[in-house]
């Protein structure tokens, strides 16, 4: 599935009674205009952004509300920007690294060629924080990718694995530990009532514990990575070949900031500052 965008609206009052947080004009005012077309509307001019923050779509998501706050009549709006690197501390929260993918395919390529994944199709398909690979190995099946039972007595090193554990432990054994060079996840959860669908992937940490990084990983549905097992255990050699092109890095995470006022009749309505803001899951 796509990665989903959040937009949140954090309103602020300087002077605010025991009570409650907001005057009952205030509520008044946010009710009259709340509209759930809105949101959807906003939802789906989103999505044809990537959003991952920090990145390329996160910025022109940033644009996007940018100009919305004029629409909506807010004022003194502005982008802060924050510096992002994945290694820099901002109290106890890790500043991810800037990632953008442009493209990435998965191929079966022995015994015949087949298209298994593209991001251009499907962007979950291509798990966040993949790096640049181009790539032909033999695929093997470690089943949940997590136990070091799973890989006794295999021959890892050069290899692609098919797994269905969390991305973060399979990166972990087989490509930090034994050496594979990339992972190719489909999803366990739910498959008999969604067999196509295809899981949002995200290795966290992004670094392994003597700063291995990153290669690559696909995300397949149920259907297609169960067929790939079933084939395995029938004895067939398979090859995979894998195409990705990212950029991974410093960046910066952009926030949206504007203020309106509680009534604009009022000279001496209170402005409430407005912090617009995108994240990821």
């Amino acid at each position: 599935m796509k990665k989903m965008q959040l937009l949140t609206i954090l309103l602020l009052v300087g002077s605010a009674t025991q009570a409650q947080v907001l005057s009952p004009e205030a509520y008044r005012t946010i009710r009259a205009s709340a509209s759930g077309q809105r949101a959807l509307g906003d939802f789906w001019n989103l999505t044809q952004f990537s959003g991952f923050a920090p990145s390329a779509g996160a910025d022109q998501i940033a644009n996007y509300l940018l100009l919305e706050t004029s629409r909506l009549g807010l004022a003194n709006a502005n982008i802060e920007r924050f510096p992002s690197d994945g290694k820099t501390y901002v109290w106890a929260f890790r500043t991810e690294p800037y990632w953008e993918a442009h493209r990435a395919e998965l191929w079966l390529e022995k015994p015949h060629r087949e298209l298994l994944a593209s991001f251009s199709a499907h962007r979950v398909s291509l798990a966040r924080l993949s790096r640049n690979a181009n790539v032909s190995a033999a695929l093997i099946d470690v089943v949940t990718g997590t136990r070091e039972e799973e890989y006794a007595g295999r021959q890892v090193e050069g290899t692609v694995v098919l797994a269905t554990g969390p991305l973060s432990q399979v990166l972990r054994k087989a490509v930090w530990e034994h050496k594979a060079l990339g992972v190719v996840i489909f999803r366990e959860t739910d498959a008999a009532d969604y067999p196509d669908l295809v899981g949002f992937q995200e290795p966290k940490p992004w670094e392994g514990p003597h700063g291995e990084q990153t290669t690559f990983a696909f995300s397949l549905s149920n259907r297609v990575g169960e067929s790939l097992r079933q084939r395995l255990a029938d004895g067939e050699h398979l090859v995979v070949h894998a195409d990705v092109e990212a950029d991974i890095g410093r960046g910066e995470y952009p926030e949206v900031r504007a203020e309106r006022n509680i009534s604009e009749s009022s000279p001496t309505s209170t402005p409430i500052p407005t912090m617009l803001n995108t994240f990821s899951p």
